[in-house]
């Protein structure tokens, strides 16, 4: 007599392991922070540059924040 194994087609879902949590903790940091560094950086392509031009002829940058 032959033992014949069935398949199952019922997929029982696994909790997500240690390193898998951690994986996804560490993408989340990694999104948030890349995230700021882009709204800082749209923030510096959309300011303008003024230079002043002193009696000599000379340029010297003005900064001028005026951030919210």
């Amino acid at each position: 007599m032959t033992m014949e194994m069935r398949v199952s087609q019922i997929l029982v879902p696994r909790e997500p392991s240690a390193v898998q949590i951690e994986n996804s903790e560490r993408l989340r940091q990694a999104y948030q922070s890349e995230r700021t560094q882009q709204e800082m950086t749209e923030i510096e392509i959309g300011r303008s540059r003024i230079l002043m031009i002193d009696e000599d002829g000379n340029t010297e940058s003005v900064t001028i924040v005026s951030e919210h």
